[in-house]
């Protein structure tokens, strides 16, 4: 039996060492399951009263998906460092959505969200995403201040120009008075110049932003010295990264080659909201063969003749210029496209069709029909 023991002793040590490198290997996996979270608001700059809306990523170490957690805990703290409100959200394909009201009677100051999953707590707070928010406390003002952008949304390298406004609380213009606007990016200060305003007690302070831009949190604030005292307001510009939804609709349901089609857009921010752009519609080989542009709150339309066996692309040029190319809906060779035009004398029907039949037009009102009118395979324009 003591022949054994050295043996015995060997294979348990062995097993030790197997077990214990088992251990190591898994405490290393562990340590490489780690979600990250970013959090983008809407604005970094708010009234009481108003909406913080915000999206959540939810990513893996890689930066990929990441499918550890289902939900997401987002809080709001005040300045005081007490927890204001919270949300439990779902996530969906690596995102989620959220928002925060702010009270009326919530104190002004520096808010902090606080946004984190269930696993995420196994490394500790440092391991949380957290974004200071500032809530502007209404005061009364000495004076009657309007601020607004002149586009709904501004890009890299885009000019930024403002129409601006103050009065007295008498409602007479400051007129020819000079005054500071400083813009600040990621709370740090971008650029700070003058301006006077005109008879009317009005301007156009106006600048650009940088080629480089990768954060939406711009802020524009004026000042304005007023009686020994010094008068403010703030807005946060409207940036826009690409990250623009651009949706396309062609009239009467699809683009039909061998026609002029008219497309309608309409183009979204991640948080759902409008914003103005323009740009070039593209073909297979990249020729621009039409122009686009939002006419009001990121929609309009254009028109351009379909080629049959054609691919087109929308690339954005305003409020930047995006390097995607966005596919517009599939060209079809064969359909019927119906469009009516209206001005102050005639209304035109513009009827296409590839269709080799008889196509019947019929035009009603509530009560009875106005027309009816049988149509050839052919274009047909009807007044």
């Amino acid at each position: 039996m003591k022949k054994h023991r050295p043996i015995t002793r060997t294979l348990i040590l062995v097993g030790l060492l197997f077990f214990a490198l088992i251990s190591f290997n898994s405490y290393q996996s562990d340590k490489s399951l780690l979600e990250k979270i970013y959090t983008q608001t809407d604005r970094p700059f708010y009234f009481p009263g108003e909406t913080i809306w915000f999206k959540s990523y939810i990513v893996s170490s890689d930066h990929t998906i990441s499918n550890l957690s289902d939900l997401v805990h987002a809080e709001l703290i005040s300045p005081k460092g007490a927890v204001v409100t919270s949300r439990l959200l779902s996530i969906d394909q690596g995102y989620a959505y959220g928002d925060f009201h702010i009270d009326n009677d919530w104190a002004g100051g520096i808010y902090t969200l606080k946004v984190y999953t269930n696993w995420m707590r196994n490394y500790g707070e440092e391991a949380f995403f957290t974004k200071q928010i500032t809530v502007q406390k209404v005061v009364q003002p000495n004076l009657l201040l309007n601020l607004k952008f002149q586009k709904e949304g501004y890009g890299k390298s885009s000019e930024v120009i403002t129409d601006f406004e103050v009065k007295d609380l008498k409602n007479n213009p400051l007129a020819h008075k000079e005054m500071t606007f400083e813009v600040t990016l990621k709370g740090q200060s971008f650029l700070k110049e003058k301006f006077m305003t005109d008879a009317d007690g009005k301007a156009h302070p106006r600048f650009k932003l940088p080629e480089n831009l990768e954060t939406a949190d711009v802020i524009l604030n004026v000042l304005i010295p007023y009686q020994g005292t010094t008068e403010s307001i703030s807005r946060a510009v409207p940036v826009v990264l690409d990250t623009i939804d651009l949706q396309f609709f062609p009239e009467s349901g699809q683009m039909i080659s061998g026609t002029t089609n008219t497309i309608a857009l309409k183009a979204l921010n991640e948080f759902g909201k409008p914003v103005d752009v323009s740009g070039q519609i593209l073909d297979k080989n990249l020729n621009v063969v039409a122009d686009f542009k939002s006419f009001h709150d990121g929609m309009g339309s254009f028109k351009f003749l379909v080629k049959p066996d054609q691919v087109y692309y929308a690339r954005i040029m305003e409020p930047f210029k995006s390097d995607r190319n966005i596919p517009l809906p599939d060209v079809h060779n064969n359909g019927v496209k119906f469009s009516v035009e209206t001005d102050s004398l005639n209304t035109k029907i513009d009827l296409f069709s590839t269709l080799n039949e008889t196509l019947f037009l019929e035009v009603r009102n509530s009560s009875k029909t106005l027309m009816s009118q049988t149509i050839g395979s052919n274009e047909k324009y009807i007044t």
